[in-house]
């Protein structure tokens, strides 16, 4: 009881924490970011606060009972079950972002869907479907052209896939009046008072407003399907039951809520897909699962260059995994015994089985890219390294300091994250490392590696917090085997047995009940103080838009 009173205790500091950092008030009276370079606002709540946390808490009361009541029949349900566990709670996760965002102040709640997608300040992929792609193939073709004009904002550091997305949305409420009809009808009132208010000052058709509002649910929902491969990504180490808790934390990140509906908080879900694939493919072997990876990975870089570091975790997790001779995928069922893993394989075996499987990987990235070039002419490769020379240019046209936000960003990325979950994340990592250092945990190093190469090279050197947010999901891959509840029999301790260990590292329910909801908690104090545009300056014109 005492230890549980000592960890609740740490969990409720965090969030004191956290709203002191959101608030800005006392000693936590500091910018978040770098002044005179880039920080986040505040902003003040348009309603008491206790007003605006009322249906957010009751929400998150719901969920983590939910998720309670999941973790305790997740690892005995047969495969029917456990899809509609999965799908159960990916609704649950759907519903809780909902929710906390329209807990945030006035014109940041869903309603932001609006005024973000729709102006080119804040993203401008839906202007350019608009009033530049019409002729898709063209666009196309005329791309490279495009991009050698050096924008370094939205467009010019993004190879074409948003934009061709958004190309295809307009087609399909073009030729389908109905679905406009379904869309608007779907339309909470504070979108629909946002659209209406854009309307008065802006030439949108209500097909127009139907794209913008289909673009934020898919974004929306592709946040809240991310825990699906996520949780199938967390049994290739875990238990179900383990799995289930882990990957019920990604909902929860607060980043996802203050920057839905960026594309931004799409992308994890193909990263996680294609993760899990990837490590499919190398242990059954798979050449589908192969395949299906090059194939994700071409439409994760065809919409942004952030997957080029997914790539290179692939890669190394793949070949580390290998090379230990304990590959992903061969992780027990609830109740059965660990394996230890084979020996350790020479540099030559290892190449032998990582090789064939990137071969097909290759196949399934390259096809789309011969295919682009044979029916639109537009060199992707060419794209991509333009995208990139222009994404350097942008520090030379707006300067940062290299060394402060060598600080800032892993501060930032942690808070972004959830503290809670980050926690869980470091301690996990802490006592697989005393527990079996290179065993099945060869993704965490490669992960480490990716990620100590995208801080120190200063590639992002503000917004952290929204640009790595595909970073997030793999915090709770980590995080996973604390979880685990029982001891596997016949083994030592390792990843999957941690929280069985004798040295009092063990993670209770209760402990994983309490950091679940701090993270929820300290999410929704978050959205209430912190937004994550600048809309004053992208947006003056809306009326009673509150200021920092």
């Amino acid at each position: 009881m005492t230890r549980l009173m000592c960890r609740l205790g740490i969990y409720a500091a965090l969030c004191v924490a956290v709203l002191a950092v959101a608030w800005g008030t006392g000693i936590a009276s500091f910018p978040l970011g770098v002044p005179g370079e880039w920080t986040w606002a505040r902003v003040n709540p348009s309603e008491p606060l206790g007003l605006a946390l009322a249906p957010v808490l009751v929400v998150a009361a719901l969920y983590v009972g939910f998720v309670w009541l999941g973790a305790r029949y997740i690892a005995t349900c047969r495969r029917a079950g456990l899809a509609a566990w999965i799908c159960g709670l990916t609704l649950a996760g759907f519903a809780w972002l909902w929710v906390a965002q329209e807990s945030a102040p006035e014109n940041y709640q869903l309603s932001k869907a609006a005024w973000i997608l729709y102006y080119r300040g804040s993203s401008g992929y839906f202007s350019e479907a608009r009033d530049r792609a019409a002729d898709w193939r063209r666009y196309l073709g005329s791309y490279e052209q495009k991009m050698a004009e050096g924008d370094v904002l939205h467009i010019g550091t993004h190879p074409p896939g948003l934009a061709i997305a958004l190309r295809g949305m307009l087609g399909l409420c073009r030729s389908a009046p109905w679905f406009v009809d379904l869309l608007e009808a779907t339309e909470p009132n504070s979108v629909r008072a946002a659209f209406d208010e854009l309307q008065k000052r802006e030439p949108l058709s209500r097909r127009d407003r139907a794209v913008l509002w289909l673009a934020a649910l898919l974004v929306n929902a592709g946040a809240a399907l991310t825990v699906i491969p996520l949780f199938a990504l967390l049994t290739t180490t875990c238990t179900r039951r383990a799995s289930w808790q882990a990957a019920a934390f990604w909902p929860t990140v607060p980043a996802l809520v203050i920057f839905l509906p960026k594309s931004d908080c799409l992308f994890p879900f193909l990263a996680t897909t294609f993760i899990w694939l990837w490590l499919e493919g190398l242990s059954r072997p798979s050449r589908w699962c192969s395949f299906g990876a090059g194939i994700v990975i071409w439409l994760g870089l065809f919409l942004s260059l952030a997957f080029l570091p997914v790539g290179f975790l692939a890669l190394l997790a793949g070949f580390w995994n290998i090379r230990q001779g304990s590959p992903p995928g061969a992780a027990p069922s609830d109740g059965q015994a660990l394996s230890t893993g084979r020996s350790q394989l020479t540099m030559r075996e290892s190449l032998a089985q990582l090789i064939p499987a990137a071969a097909v990987a290759s196949v399934g990235f390259s096809i789309p890219i011969l295919a682009a070039w044979l029916f639109v002419r537009i060199n992707l490769v060419n794209v991509w390294w333009l995208n990139f020379q222009n994404h350097a240019g942008f520090y030379r046209q707006y300067p940062r300091t290299y060394w402060k936000w060598l600080l800032v960003n892993p501060v930032e990325f942690a808070v972004a994250a959830g503290l809670p979950l980050t926690i869980f994340a470091v301690w996990s990592v802490i006592v697989n490392l005393r527990a079996a250092p290179y065993r099945r945990f060869g993704h965490v190093w490669a992960w480490l590696a990716m990620f100590a190469l995208l801080w120190v090279s200063g590639k992002n050197m503000g917004e952290a917090a929204r640009l790595w947010v595909f970073l997030m999901p793999f915090l709770a891959w980590f995080a996973g085997p604390l979880f685990e509840s029982q001891r596997r029999p016949g083994t030592n301790p390792a990843p999957a047995a941690i929280s069985a260990r004798a040295d009092g590292s063990a993670i209770t329910d209760s402990t994983w009940a309490f950091g679940l909801a701090a993270q929820l908690v300290a999410t929704a104090l978050l959205v209430t103080q912190v937004v994550g545009f600048h809309v004053w300056e992208v947006l003056p014109v809306v009326a009673n838009m509150p200021a920092p």
